[in-house]
């Protein structure tokens, strides 16, 4: 086997922490459309 290093592409903060907030904003908004979906379903039926 041969062991030459490889070469990654530097990851600067900036990069991660958009990221970071566009992972955890993405289910943010998935979750609470899928509440006020549910919401709106129960209002309907009152």
């Amino acid at each position: 086997m041969s062991t030459h290093d490889q070469d990654f592409p530097k990851t600067t903060v900036t990069e991660f922490l958009a990221a970071l907030v566009a992972c955890l904003f993405a289910p943010g908004i998935v979750i609470f459309l899928i509440i006020k979906l549910i919401l709106a379903i129960q209002a309907t039926h009152i």
